[in-house]
């Protein structure tokens, strides 16, 4: 951070320093109190806020304090005079940690599209998830070209001349894909020409009842089909940046990775290639594993339990039972899932948890 001018004023009691920053630099208001008896200053505040809304003035701003929180310290000089305030800080608490890094790399990523397109998109006061989840879109697609996201459902605009509801993922769990052929974008304020787009779904299936009387009510023009997506897996494809190489497209990354790094340290850099998603939860690990056993066609009797974290792996294990209405059942299996992408890595294979939830039932059976 570049050396601040600050305005000061002191009162026999307090005094208060309030920077001007150069450029797009946060601003800094620090107010100090004075032990009536000692003459001794204390912090009574220490404030960092962005200099206003932008990509840029927000890289900015999140580094200053998740750097004084690393570094534990810092002082202030007053030029012309023997007065130094040092200061200290504490780590966040993990929770807060969490909220400033995470906007560090939403605004990183950010930074790096208007980079390539060329543009400065002017920011809502807050960024919403939806927001969050097409600028994550963008990234992903410009720097990987074709990448898997986590959705539990998607809604697509469908012409009833595609839609056959005697065949899955209409009457079924099934397969689906879909190109968008619009080659725009719409980011923020911003349309973005990004090329055609291919959404793949592995496990999906028709959602709303609705869509089904308007296609057989021969309505004119797409409907609008919403599909619970059973695995969680959204395949996505930017065809213009997905037929390039890969190595390509990682290049420009790497470039923009290696200007942050002549001020950021480390830490901070890589965050731009971390996905903005957040890990698989113990309740999106049991969705999971209740699509699992559905587009298994396992009977509604086999049931996941509470999903219990392996930390060492990084998976959720789910115990899957066998239960009864009655409260009856027992353990038949398990699934392993991983806790940053949510793909199921290894699951009982589905003829032995048939096998052993009929030994059960048979032994339930028996006693009871």
């Amino acid at each position: 951070m570049p050396t601040q001018d600050f305005t000061a004023s002191f009162t026999s009691t307090s005094a208060a320093f309030e920077n001007h920053p150069d450029g797009l630099w946060p601003k800094i208001s620090i107010e100090l109190a004075a032990d009536p008896a000692t003459g001794i200053f204390s912090v009574r505040k220490f404030q960092v806020r962005p200099s206003e809304i932008s990509a840029e003035a927000e890289v900015l701003y999140t580094r200053v304090p998740l750097t004084l929180a690393k570094i534990g310290r810092c002082s202030l000089h007053i030029e012309g005079a023997d007065d130094v305030f040092g200061f200290r800080f504490e780590p966040f608490p993990r929770e807060s940690e969490q909220r400033l890094l995470y906007r560090a790399k939403l605004f990183r990523k950010l930074k790096y599209i208007e980079k390539v397109f060329r543009v400065k998109f002017t920011l809502p006061q807050e960024i919403l998830p939806v927001q969050a989840g097409a600028i994550d879109f963008v990234f992903r697609g410009i720097t990987e070209g074709e990448f898997v996201t986590r959705g539990q459902d998607l809604t697509l605009p469908l012409q009833p001349s595609e839609i056959d509801l005697t065949k899955p993922p209409f009457n079924g769990p099934g397969p689906l894909t879909y190109l968008y052929a619009d080659e725009i974008h719409d980011l923020l304020d911003h349309h973005l020409l990004i090329g055609p787009t291919l959404v793949e779904l592995r496990q999906a299936e028709m959602a709303n009842p609705q869509a089904v009387r308007q296609i057989q009510q021969g309505q004119p023009g797409p409907v609008w089909v919403r599909f619970d997506v059973l695995d969680h897996q959204i395949t996505c494809r930017l065809e213009n940046k997905a037929a390039r190489p890969r190595k390509q497209l990682q290049q420009r990354l790497d470039q923009f990775k290696r200007e942050l790094a002549r001020e950021d340290p480390p830490e901070l850099v890589e965050l731009v290639s971390e996905p903005l998603m957040n890990d698989v939860s113990p309740q999106e690990a049991g969705q999971i594993a209740v699509g699992w056993l559905y587009y298994n066609h396992l009977p509604d009797r086999f049931c996941p339990q509470e999903p219990e974290l392996d930390q060492a792996a990084a998976n959720w294990r789910v115990p899957i039972y066998l239960v009864y209405a009655d409260g009856q059942g027992g353990p038949v299996g398990e699934l392993v899932i991983d806790k940053k992408t949510g793909v199921v890595l290894s699951h009982t294979p589905v003829e032995e948890l048939r096998h052993r939830g009929l030994a059960l039932a048979t032994a339930l059976l028996h006693v009871s």
